[in-house]
């Protein structure tokens, strides 16, 4: 039997598995949410949680929580769950590990061999401390693929031509220029920011219920709205067209998030805006630079 090699998109919100079953494409994991939320916990009885049952502590116990390691990753900066110290690899390695098992499962084979997705503007001390990562999971990461390759493979048919893959992730964004050629990707060029995502848009919405709780009833919410504010955002992003053709209250709330959030908004498209890979890449205040391979 040859060895299985699963595909990783280690996600700074939540992340995923993959690899080929009979000549498809399959996500793998449990049949009900394949999807595995990127946060890790420690229980007040000491059990280290992984996923849903660690985001599901977050607000009772954000002190032995952590989410969004991928931030950190690269860094010398530690966490603290309870009066346990981890490094960022060491964090995501539970998550791997999660992964792969869920994985393992799926395909009744074990899993030892893994390819891992990571942002193209990812430095190379960000890109070691992920194969760090996998290895303290058990698990050999034969390649770390840039994420705009991974995105662009589907594309690749046809002629040559030159697509833009925009990735605004849960904690990191780049937007990158990429040349199609059937199986051959090639990145032209590259920018983003690290420290811009899904988690900043998150933040800030929790940031302006808590002002607005407090200036109507004078009570101090912080520190508790933080991951209550995530599925407030995505039901409003995915409900409110339906919504504001009855509520009037739906349309303000639209509205309001987005006035809340266009600044934002206006960083992540600056890298869109202007003529040519050198445009797009000073409106984030740099030079376009050519990404590290695959």
């Amino acid at each position: 039997m040859s060895d299985l090699i699963v595909g990783i998109d280690l996600g700074t919100t939540n992340s995923e598995v993959a690899t080929f079953v009979d000549g498809h494409v399959r996500v793998l994991g449990p049949e009900m949410n394949n999807m595995l939320p990127s946060v890790v916990g420690l229980s007040p009885s000491g059990e280290l949680l992984v996923g849903e049952p660690a985001r599901n502590q977050l607000v009772l116990y954000p002190e032995r929580t952590v989410r969004s390691i991928k931030r950190k990753m690269g860094s010398n900066e530690t966490v603290m769950l309870g009066d346990r110290q981890f490094t960022p690899p060491e964090i995501s390695a539970l998550i791997l590990r999660k992964l792969a098992a869920w994985a393992s499962r799926s395909v009744q084979q074990p899993v030892h061999k893994v390819v891992i997705t990571v942002p193209a503007y990812f430095s190379d001390a960000q890109r070691q401390a992920t194969r760090e990562a996998a290895a303290l999971a058990g698990l050999e990461a034969i390649r770390i693929l840039n994420e705009p390759t991974a995105a662009s493979l589907a594309y690749g048919e046809g002629t040559r031509h030159t697509a833009m893959v925009y990735d605004l992730g849960g904690g990191t964004f780049d937007v990158s220029i990429v040349a199609l050629e059937g199986a051959i990707t090639e990145v032209l060029a590259s920018h983003g920011n690290n420290q811009l995502g899904g988690d900043d848009f998150n933040d800030l919405l929790a940031e302006h219920l808590l002002a607005a709780f407090q200036s109507e009833h004078g009570i101090d919410l912080a520190g508790r709205l933080m991951f209550p504010s995530w599925p407030w955002k995505v039901t409003l992003q995915r409900y409110w067209p339906a919504m504001a053709t009855i509520s009037l209250v739906a349309t303000t709330l639209m509205i309001c998030w987005r006035s809340i959030c266009s600044q934002l908004f206006r960083a992540s498209m600056a890298s869109t805006c202007g003529r040519g890979t050198r445009s797009r890449a000073r409106a984030f205040g740099g030079q376009p630079k050519r990404p590290r391979s695959d």
